[in-house]
């Protein structure tokens, strides 16, 4: 995972002179190794913890980070420069089109749904905007 390539293409995008701040909603599995990953570099820094299991709020701890249970309320309170999308796979359409409406750049991990016809309706609304 190269989370210093993705933030030097999100930090042209936003053009941003430091460290990216980046939320990660979902720690299993995957999010633990997005949370590796943003600690090691240097063009990123961890924003907050999204997660509805609260053991995860020690990864938040840990960080000295904020920890929220929900997306909604993590965009209501504090809004970061991208989200990193690492829940089961039947929540990854809800969070990503709610950071995306909020528009937040999102890295999802695949699948994007756990309904293809979902999948589609999402990416040509997106196309649109």
């Amino acid at each position: 995972m190269d989370i210093d390539r993705i933030t030097l293409n999100l930090r042209l995008n936003i053009n941003l002179k430091k460290k990216l701040k980046i939320a990660i909603v979902g720690i299993g599995l995957m999010g633990s190794q997005h949370l590796r990953a943003i600690s090691a570099s240097k063009k990123a820094k961890l924003h907050s913890i999204v997660d509805v299991n609260k053991k995860s709020i020690i990864h938040a701890k840990r960080f000295k980070v904020p920890f929220y249970k929900t997306s909604d309320e993590l965009i209501k309170n504090n809004k970061p420069d991208a989200v990193i999308v690492a829940t089961p796979n039947q929540f990854h359409e809800k969070h990503t089109m709610s950071f995306l409406n909020a528009k937040i750049p999102v890295l999802l991990e695949k699948p994007i749904s756990d309904d293809i016809s979902k999948a589609k309706k999402n990416y040509l609304k997106l196309k649109k905007k």
